[in-house]
């Protein structure tokens, strides 16, 4: 689980470095797919993640990421206004 100081990019390298470790082959995409959006330490992108139809690994981390970079834009410019 993603500690709350630790950004979904850093959350996404410790699960891939852990996955290393694992015999999933092809089948790595699920463990990490669920892992990530059960992991995360944000509400708001583990419900959009939820709702999101046929989430494979790699896209669940592109939209992660996506959110995370957009709250701390939308926090920048709310503190220059």
């Amino acid at each position: 689980m993603a500690r709350q100081s630790e950004s979904v990019s850093q959350y996404i390298m410790e699960l891939k470095n852990c996955a290393k470790m694992c015999n999933f082959g092809y089948f790595l995409d699920n463990p990490l797919h669920d892992c990530l959006v059960c992991g995360l330490s944000s509400y708001l992108i583990q419900m959009m993640l939820f709702i999101e139809p046929n989430l494979i690994f790699e896209m669940a981390c592109t939209i992660a990421l996506s959110m995370e970079l957009a709250a701390y834009q939308t926090k920048l410019c709310s503190q220059l206004h």
